[in-house]
């Protein structure tokens, strides 16, 4: 997933689709099904083989097929349940170590259980990659999902991901965030993502280079209009026509700095896919390092809310809701 707007549009329509089977507006099977739970990505590719329909969005739009050995790092979440051709990813992450994985935390919340999802590493095709076993999710305590505040989580897996085709990624250092993620600096994302809006996720990792764009840019009323906060970066074209899209969500967008490639985002939402002032909107992985670590080390504040993020989510909420009772102001006028 990766798209706000699609986010919110998919689950009104999910649960009328789930609504008109309860008073027999589908057919008898649709009817006889359960309501899909976990994640919004994880329904929607349920709904995908239920109705063969994607009723929520976020891929890589006017990519590359990637190199096997280029981005080792990346990893695919897939269905617990799901083998053989049908095998796509619903999201994406990427390797901290063998056995830890970051990815958005829209991708694994809601309920989403272990044994839902399985991770597959070490190779472009899916279908070839080291699958394992999900041991533990960590969504990050002050995660937001209405306003993709604080939009990672990791995955810690029963067994490693080994091979010479898989490694790990370091998270940015901070103080290396201010050059390489400055404005038009170049960036790579990669995913299995769809290829188009509205498409369905592929079976064979493809990537797209993108430059950073401010936020104050991402912030202008032409784009999003003041919701992109703090702990978000953008990257994409202003007449966009490469972007990351639907089935890309939680997995990496990555820079080169000091002759090192690094992870230095997770990829979050975005309205539509490769739209003109519609960035792609990222997770700023590297303001998230610490907390990375408290998870990895086995500390409780992994867990525990955050109280200086909490007041600056909560200062984040009330400007986005000033801002958006001016603009249904603007429109009754």
């Amino acid at each position: 997933m990766r798209c706000a707007a699609f986010l919110r549009a998919g689950i009104a329509v999910w649960a009328l689709a789930w609504g008109s089977a309860a008073v027999g507006q589908t057919t008898d099977s649709a009817a006889s099904e359960p309501p899909p739970r976990g994640s919004a990505p994880l329904r929607n590719d349920i709904l995908l083989d239920l109705h063969g329909v994607l009723l929520i969005e976020p891929k890589i739009v006017n990519g590359m097929y990637a190199k096997q050995g280029d981005d080792p790092w990346q990893v695919a979440l897939v269905r617990a349940d799901k083998k053989g051709v049908d095998l796509r990813p619903f999201c994406g992450g990427s390797l901290l170590t063998s056995r830890w994985v970051v990815t958005a935390a829209h991708c694994v919340d809601r309920g989403t259980l272990k044994t839902d999802f399985d991770v597959i590493g070490g190779n472009v095709d899916v279908q070839k990659g080291s699958r394992v076993k999900t041991a533990e999710i960590f969504v990050h305590p002050n995660y937001g999902a209405i306003d993709h505040l604080n939009d990672i989580a990791l995955v810690r897996l029963q067994d490693p991901i080994l091979g010479t085709t898989a490694r790990e990624i370091e998270i940015l250092p901070i103080a290396l965030e201010s050059t390489a993620l400055k404005w038009k600096a170049p960036t790579r994302v990669t995913g299995w993502g769809a290829l188009a809006e509205a498409g369905v996720p592929v079976a064979e990792l493809r990537t797209v280079e993108l430059m950073v764009y401010a936020n104050e840019d991402c912030n202008d009323a032409v784009a999003y209009d003041g919701a992109i906060a703090d702990d978000m970066v953008c990257a994409g074209y202003d007449k966009s026509t490469r972007d990351s899209c639907q089935g890309d969500s939680g997995g990496p967008l990555t820079v080169l700095a000091q002759g090192k490639r690094y992870l230095a985002g997770v990829v979050s939402w975005g309205e539509g896919c490769a739209r003109a002032n519609r960035y792609g909107v990222y997770t700023r992985a590297a303001h998230y390092a610490g907390w990375a670590g408290a998870c990895m080390s086995g500390k409780a504040s992994c867990r525990q809310v955050d109280p200086d993020l909490q007041k600056a989510q909560a200062d984040f909420i009330q400007a986005a809701v000033v801002r958006r009772a001016k603009a249904s102001l603007k429109e009754k006028k």
